[in-house]
């Protein structure tokens, strides 16, 4: 449905994310791929970083950034949602 979407404008996006079913689809699936995204620089760090203190402080970092990241994105998301 968001390759559809891709073509349309403002209104009709805002029309298909106020449904209920669409906007909770949406935010899962932002979750899911700030999680993933989170998991897959996480492996990196791993595997490349190798002082220890500096491997925590990155990990850190990265799950704060994931987390604000999902944060923003998901009220995006309800503002948009929420706004018509």
């Amino acid at each position: 449905t968001l390759a559809v979407l891709s073509s349309s404008d403002y209104a009709e996006a805002r029309d298909w994310i106020a449904s209920p079913w669409n906007a909770s689809m949406a935010v899962l699936l932002v979750a899911s791929v700030f999680y993933h995204a989170r998991l897959g620089v996480q492996v990196v760090i791993e595997d490349y970083v190798h002082r220890r203190a500096l491997e925590i402080a990155l990990q850190v970092v990265v799950a704060a950034a994931a987390l604000v990241g999902a944060i923003i994105a998901t009220i995006a998301i309800l503002k948009v949602a929420f706004a018509g």
